[in-house]
């Protein structure tokens, strides 16, 4: 099963995190639990962003892995207690390590935060420069514990996109310098290649290695050794070898069906575009509709045999862009959701399998000012659960 990445640091982190906004930023519970809500995911996404460049990706590997992150962080008893000055003392170690966890876009995000939650964008700088080595010290003890090296920080990584789906909306998104959550998880893709290249070199090498082996074996008959000495010479090459390759990175899990990004686009009276795994699927409603017109049915037939074969859960999320009243959109957004669901149940995908859900205008990807923006942020989404 995929590490929620998110679900672990707000367990983790959150409580200590929403201490530290009330005791030394001044914020009443309600604030302190919005701003931490903002700020653990745009943490999580300005690593996934950093992680898009190859360069960058290697780079914060090498930073977890490296003595410049404590994997004991969180299991500290005077962090745990609120300790003022230990907290004040991460604080600092955070704001050295922001720029690698946020790039350049550090001061935008702390104001897209700021903004959200109706603090100073100081606090929200805090706020963010606490969490920064609270989500490291989490990653390094992962990665450690699955032994998964560089490519399971970047499957781990790829995994978030479904979590980050339902948190990240369109300020923040923004604010991390991308118009959308394809646009933020497009450059992980690169890396699982990468990863895969890596296992098969070493691959070869092993087999390079062992016809090394059996090629002493025959040279040690040949020469008239004794016979109790002919294996020594290739069990320890292979001896040498598990420990060479037990510590090469392991290949990316990569799903069979992917449904974690977004799969449809909603608009009033234009397609509403579905993709799963490389399919794509028009779908039109009607103006201020939700029927599904059964022209579109063949189609929508083999989007559920995909959801079948994937046995993935998940939940089909409406949204609108902003043009209109509010109300009217949560509204059509969760009837457009609900007729999804109930046609692709009608065709066997199971009930408990698909949940919907309509958040009308509340969640845009895009800019609402632009006809561009709208079109983006009329969408139906599935995101894997």
């Amino acid at each position: 099963m995929a590490f929620n990445l998110i679900e672990a640091l707000q367990g983790a982190a959150g409580p200590i995190l929403s201490g530290f906004a009330g005791k030394a930023l001044g914020m009443d519970a309600s604030t302190a639990s919005t701003a931490v809500s903002q700020a653990l995911p745009a943490l999580v996404g300005g690593l996934v962003k950093q992680a898009g460049d190859p360069q960058s990706a290697r780079g914060l590997f090498e930073l977890i892995s490296g003595p410049k992150v404590d994997a004991g962080v969180l299991d500290s008893p005077t962090v745990q207690s609120g300790d003022g000055n230990a907290l004040a003392g991460l604080v600092e170690r955070g704001r050295d390590l922001l720029p690698s966890v946020l790039g350049d876009q550090a001061g935008q995000v702390a104001g897209a935060v700021a903004a959200k939650a109706g603090v100073s964008t100081e606090s929200a700088t805090s706020l963010l420069a606490l969490g920064a080595p609270m989500l490291l010290s989490l990653l390094k003890g992962k990665l450690g514990e699955s032994g998964g090296g560089y490519g399971g920080f970047v499957s781990l990584l790829t995994d978030q996109q479904g979590w980050l789906a339902k948190l990240l909306d369109g300020p923040l998104l923004q604010a991390l310098g991308v118009g959308s959550l394809a646009s933020l998880f497009g450059g992980l893709s690169s890396h699982a290649g990468a990863a895969i290249g890596a296992v098969a070199d070493a691959g070869g090498e092993a087999k390079r290695k062992l016809g090394s082996a059996v090629e002493s074996a025959e040279t040690a008959v040949k020469s008239g050794l004794p016979r109790w000495l002919w294996w020594v010479v290739p069990l320890a090459i292979l001896a040498f070898l598990g420990l060479r390759y037990c510590g090469t990175p392991k290949v990316p899990a990569i799903p069979e069906v992917d449904i974690k990004t977004p799969v449809a686009s909603m608009v009033a009276s234009a397609p509403a575009l579905f993709k799963l795994a490389g399919i794509a699927v028009d779908v039109q409603f009607d103006t201020d509709s939700a029927a599904i017109a059964p022209s579109y049915h063949a189609t929508l037939d083999k989007l559920a045999d995909e959801l079948k074969a994937s046995g993935k859960k998940g939940e089909i999320a409406g949204h609108t862009d902003n043009v209109g009243d509010s109300a009217h959109n949560k509204t059509l957004s969760e009837q457009r959701a609900a007729a999804v669901r109930d046609y692709l149940i009608g065709k066997g995908v199971a009930a408990d399998a698909l949940t919907a859900v309509g958040y009308g205008d509340s969640r845009p990807i895009a800019d609402n000012s632009t006809e561009e923006g709208r079109h983006q942020n009329r969408r139906i989404e599935y995101v894997a659960q």
